[in-house]
């Protein structure tokens, strides 16, 4: 059981500004040329991709990480291809219509300019965890930490399960929302790998006794949520977006990203950050105060220490 003595409720936070652009991407961007290739789309598209992946020998129907692109090399082609059409094709674009001849298509399909179509997905919740008629709360923030015979046990689990910390607190933390929420698939975004983007994850609880499958569900997503991107964090920042008066939007938040998070407490009601150290884990839980109950989050942070708690002692 959690003890009162190991969370601490902070008043609304100011957090410190901080640059998140990749430098190599801000070193490809002063290198690129600002004159546009010869040719139409495609021949603009396939000059770069023989710039960037080296390679005179290559068709418009060939896969780019066919071709031996990787996460590094996308975002050098990103960086030149923006300098064409500025603001037209995001990084998960780039996932998305992996030829030549596809994402051809798919930029002269769009207006340039036009931003992307965005949508949350929203997690409902009980009425009870919500409420209304407060302004002006701003975000309140529970710490809490993992260490001593727990945090040993939870790294057993870890290599027995042969997953890391992190994907088994990110199990639990989706288990949390599916247990509460009522419903066994579950969809929530995460910063994991990048701070640049973020990806969405996905876990079936409908056979709930099996624990270590959806660990393993969740660790194979982890370890390529490079590949399958779903926003850009700018196109986050710029979205409206909508929910519902009884559902919320979290996002799952690796610490060591150095995300600046005021930037996007206006998007998500929920915000869990994970920090994993040599011998503890600290987590910080943040809520939107104007829309959700402060004791039932509290509530909230201590079951998941339960649910920690319970894994371990099976």
């Amino acid at each position: 059981m959690m003890k009162k003595a190991d969370i601490y409720l902070n008043d609304k936070e100011e957090y410190s500004e901080a640059k998140i652009k990749s430098t190599v991407v801000n070193q490809l961007c002063q290198e690129a040329g600002t004159s546009e290739a010869e040719g139409d789309t495609k021949g603009k598209i396939l000059k770069l991709w023989k710039d960037v992946l080296s390679n005179d020998k290559i068709g418009v129907d060939d896969s780019f990480f066919k071709l031996g692109g990787n996460s590094i090399l996308l975002m050098q082609f990103h960086a030149r291809l923006d300098k064409y059409f500025p603001g037209v094709v995001t990084i998960p674009d780039l996932f998305a219509y992996s030829t030549v001849g596809k994402l051809s298509d798919f930029i002269d399909s769009k207006s340039p300019g036009q931003p992307p179509a965005l949508s949350l997905k929203n997690i409902n919740l009980p009425a009870e965890y919500l409420q209304s008629g407060f302004d002006n709360c701003g975000f309140l923030h529970f710490n809490f930490q993992i260490r001593g015979d727990l945090f040993n046990r939870l790294s057993i689990i870890a290599e027995k399960e042969n997953a890391s910390l992190k994907d088994i607190l990110i199990t639990v933390f989706l288990y949390l929302f599916s247990n509460i929420g009522v419903v066994r698939e579950i969809e929530m975004l995460a910063a994991l790998d990048n701070p640049d983007y973020i990806t969405k994850l996905n876990a079936d609880f409908t056979n709930s006794d099996d624990f270590s499958q959806v660990i393993g569900q969740v660790r194979a997503q982890v370890e390529k949520s490079w590949q399958h991107p779903s926003y850009m964090l700018s196109d986050i920042e710029r979205m409206e977006v909508y929910r519902g008066k009884d559902s919320v939007i979290p996002l799952i938040l690796l610490k060591e990203l150095n995300i600046n998070k005021t930037k996007l407490l206006d998007s998500f009601d929920i915000i869990f950050e994970i920090e994993i150290e040599t011998n503890r884990i600290c987590l910080m839980f943040s809520f939107n105060a104007d829309r959700l109950d402060e004791v039932r989050m509290e509530e909230l942070t201590e079951k998941y220490i339960q649910l920690i708690e319970h894994i371990v002692n099976q």
